[in-house]
């Protein structure tokens, strides 16, 4: 019988097939998984959180690493596969969450744009039904469609605007007959901030085209706290059906809740894949408190593709203070990342080994606010909307939350390394994005990591030198960059 046993086994192991202990392994599998599955390799689970509700149910007892394999599959997130504390590892164990050897697991927040159908010939404008959704960004057989938008500013020489009250009054008379105008968005590029503001309607007054801007966006982003103007006239304006008239451009009418579409060259409209991103985040791994640290959690090898951010299109825009950082008001919380795909705050030996990050509509890669011990190695990120890497808060506000010298030694961001990561073609929408963004790290390394195609910084590091002092010093110290 012990004979049996041995070949039995050494038969599975030959097959291809790696055996895991019951209790060491978890199984899921998107395509062929089931629901009343158990979790094992014959009858996965189908879902990520039926995963990790097993994994809850044994971690507290861990004699060993638990690991989760996610099978060949794109496992499709609505809302954010959330981490706490709870899924940690424990008993000096971690919790792994892999993409099975060989095979590609894609946790995706897309959903599929299909029934595409010629609207204008003349300009080959193809249109689908949008089904309801809002998403500012379209990805066509894996490559990222522009949002219809002008070559540069069209405003006329004449255009005079306001210090953030109202916004434009200019001659240039074809934008009253534009459609969806609540919809259109100037974007302005000065000096190293790159902002967004929304149009709120525009009409014609005493033979002149008067374009209000939507508040608080336009006071925001018109005005910095100095009082010195921030912007002025735009760089180029977008998102309007009117600007569509270049392969590769699209626009999303959320009144008729059609997409319209300009192939490019080769692309056959009835056979494309087209993915509209949805989620504006797909695993948000938080501690709860500054007491109750998330930790010992691995992703590797795992794709994670496709979000939007929707807030530069309504009333608050994007008002860029530097670092595509978020600057609300004139009073308001300064210097605010906006979200990303993946977020991590409060964590310890939490890692992104291998992993690919791709068409993100804000950050890809985000750890803030106390991260210890983690690494972020090995990992491909690409097409991007901000930023790719972000490691450390750089928020400005007050001496007790402070990030470049915080009072709580909990809030330290130490001990951590981000190397050999391929980054490129990131900052494609907040183009004042870094390709790695490093706040007020201790005892870190970032090294070796290869960077192309970023349209402001490779490296962004420390902020707000202007807010301490180089006398009181920083928390910065002891870190390797190479």
């Amino acid at each position: 019988m012990k004979k049996f046993l041995t070949l039995l086994l050494l038969l599975f192991v030959l097959s291809g097939v790696t055996a895991y202990a019951a209790s060491d392994a978890i199984y899921v599998d998107a395509v062929n998984g089931s629901n009343s599955g158990d979790g094992s390799f014959s009858k996965p689970y189908k879902s990520l959180w039926q995963a990790q509700k097993a994994v809850r149910e044994k971690n507290k007892k861990m004699t060993g690493d638990i690991t989760v394999f996610l099978r060949n599959g794109e496992y499709i997130v609505d809302s954010s596969l959330t981490f706490d504390e709870n899924d940690s590892g424990f008993n000096g164990h971690s919790v792994i969450w892999k993409a099975y050897e060989g095979e590609k697991a894609v946790v995706s927040g897309g959903k599929k744009i299909t029934g595409w159908t010629l609207f204008d010939q003349e300009k080959n404008i193809y249109t689908a039904p949008a089904s309801g959704i809002e998403t500012r960004q379209l990805i066509v057989n894996g490559t990222r469609a522009q949002r219809a938008r002008s070559q540069d500013n069209i405003l006329p020489e004449d255009a005079e605007y306001d210090n953030g009250v109202t916004g434009y009054t200019c001659s240039y008379t074809d934008m009253i007959h534009w459609g969806n105008q609540k919809n259109i968005e100037f974007v302005y590029k000065n000096e190293w901030t790159n902002s967004r503001c929304p149009v709120e309607r525009i009409t014609q007054e005493n033979g002149k085209t008067v374009i209000k801007m939507q508040q608080p966006a336009w006071k925001s982003v018109r005005v910095v706290k100095t009082g010195k103007l921030s912007v002025t006239y735009p760089w180029y304006i977008e998102n309007a059906y009117e600007l569509l008239d270049e392969p590769g451009e699209f626009y999303l009418d959320l009144t008729a809740d059609k997409f319209y579409y300009i192939p490019r060259e080769g692309e056959n409209m009835s056979k494309a894949s087209v993915i509209a991103p949805l989620a504006e985040s797909l695993v948000q791994a938080k501690g709860s408190e500054l007491d109750s640290f998330i930790h010992d959690i691995t992703f590797e090898g795992i794709a994670f593709r496709y979000t939007t951010w929707l807030r530069p299109g309504h009333e608050k825009g994007f008002a860029d203070n530097q670092n595509a950082t978020i600057r609300d008001t004139l009073d308001g919380p300064r210097d605010l990342f906006p979200p990303a795909m993946v977020e991590v705050e409060r964590g310890k030996n939490i890692n992104f080994i291998g992993c690919e990050f791709s068409h993100a509509g804000a950050i890809s890669l985000k750890m803030i606010e106390g991260i210890d011990s983690c690494t972020v190695e090995g990992n491909h990120v690409f097409s991007g909307a901000a930023h790719g890497i972000v490691m450390g808060d750089i928020t400005c506000q007050d001496k007790t939350n402070s990030r470049w010298n915080p009072e709580d030694t909990r809030l330290y961001m130490i001990r951590n390394k981000v190397n050999n990561n391929f980054v490129h073609d990131v900052g494609l929408d907040y183009k004042s994005s870094a390709a790695i963004s490093i706040g007020f790290l201790m005892d870190s390394e970032v090294c070796h990591n290869e960077i192309t195609d970023v349209p402001y910084s490779g490296f962004h590091i420390c902020y707000g030198f202007q807010t301490f002092s180089f006398e009181e010093g920083t928390v910065f110290r002891n870190v390797k960059i190479q």
